[in-house]
């Protein structure tokens, strides 16, 4: 945002002073009000995305910082072929921390990502729960906690969907999106298992993975997304179905 004052045609002015005590001081900043609300003069609006650990400096004129701290996902269960066998649980997204947080130009806030879970084994491992990503302003850590992981398929059993990964209280936030369970594709001996479906991102972050069928589980794609869970086949090479590995936590601001 910019003033401009009309001295024989409209000019943007450079610099605004105040007097003190009978001193003409530079002005570090002026405010109006627009819409009901005090802007800074010197207040440009912007957004940025984060994928891996760093750090931000507040711009001039921001004084609120909106943030959205999304954990990474879960890995997906894995399949196995014990009797008749069992396909893994889709992995959960990540949570996220999100709303406004009050900053000032020339603060720095920091923030690191969480790593996907991994999925599950083919004897039916459970996915790895996503780990946390944070992001610290004032000396307090706004986080996103990873999503769990996928359980592994048993014999006669599917695994369950792994759980959302939830949020630290201070900005708000929401609980991810659960994976989904996995399903038996056909009765009796020799039946098939379907891998659950990794749970999105929330906001359109990222996509879960494709559950298995009669295969691997699907790695998630894009950020905070779980990983899908393995399929599986009873008595059918290779015997060993691996879940998908959950995505990687993203942090976005805008201002």
């Amino acid at each position: 945002m910019s003033l401009y004052i009309n001295n024989s045609g409209y000019k943007q002015l450079k610099e605004l002073y105040v007097k003190v005590a009978g001193a003409w001081r530079p002005c570090k900043d002026a405010f109006i009000k627009v819409s009901g609300t005090w802007r800074s003069l010197l207040y440009k609006a912007g957004s940025s995305t984060f994928t891996s650990n760093g750090s931000f400096t507040i711009p001039t004129g921001v004084y609120t910082l909106n943030i959205e701290v999304s954990g990474a996902g879960g890995g997906g269960g894995g399949g196995t072929e014990n009797e008749v066998g069992g396909g893994g649980g889709g992995g959960g997204s990540g949570g996220v921390a999100k709303g406004g947080i009050p900053v000032a130009p020339g603060e720095v806030v920091t923030f690191t990502m969480g790593n996907g879970g991994g999925g599950g084994n083919g004897l039916g491992g459970n996915g790895a729960t996503g780990s946390n990503s944070t992001l610290r302003s004032r000396s307090v850590n706004y986080i996103g906690y990873g999503g769990k992981g996928g359980r592994g398929g048993q014999a006669y059993s599917e695994g369950v969907g792994g759980a959302g990964g939830s949020y630290s209280s201070g900005a708000g936030g929401t609980a991810g999106n659960k994976g989904a369970t996995a399903t038996s594709g056909g009765g009796g001996d020799h039946a098939s298992h379907i891998g659950g479906k990794g749970g999105n991102g929330k906001y359109s972050t990222g996509t879960g993975g494709a559950g298995g069928v009669y295969t691997h589980g699907q790695n998630a794609t894009g950020y905070a997304a779980g990983g899908g869970g393995a399929g599986s086949r009873d008595r059918s090479n290779p015997y060993a179905w691996r879940g998908g590995t959950g995505a990687r936590g993203v942090v976005r601001i805008s201002w």
